[in-house]
């Protein structure tokens, strides 16, 4: 992994559920974690592998590895929302790097 690649500063976050003042269960998300990571579009044959897995996938986010990253949680940069499909990718075990198959926005849970 090349230093240079990881120039988007990028937020992880994971869901908590909280109650509102009506009992009734919100998910609200807290930072789990700041760090610099790689943002790529997809090409077209890189979907199209992706999709039969993770219909909608369109960004791949490559990052150094945090232990605790999972499929529930989300990337935040900028204004932009990205929903992590799958469970990360630690790239050949080695807890380096880790990459995220994503999709832009919010996904329904």
């Amino acid at each position: 992994m090349r230093a240079g690649s990881l120039r988007h500063l990028v937020t992880v976050e994971q869901p908590v559920i909280v109650t509102d003042s009506y009992g009734a269960p919100v998910t609200t998300w807290t930072t789990f974690c700041n760090a610099y990571a790689s943002i790529e579009i997809m090409k077209s044959f890189d979907k199209s592998v992706a999709a039969a897995t993770w219909p909608g996938a369109d960004i791949t986010i490559t990052m150094r590895y945090v232990a605790g990253i999972t499929g529930n949680m989300r990337i935040v940069y900028g204004d932009t929302i990205y929903s992590i499909l799958g469970q990360p990718n630690d790239v050949e075990g080695r807890h380096r790097e880790i990459i995220l198959t994503c999709e832009s926005g919010v996904k329904v849970q």
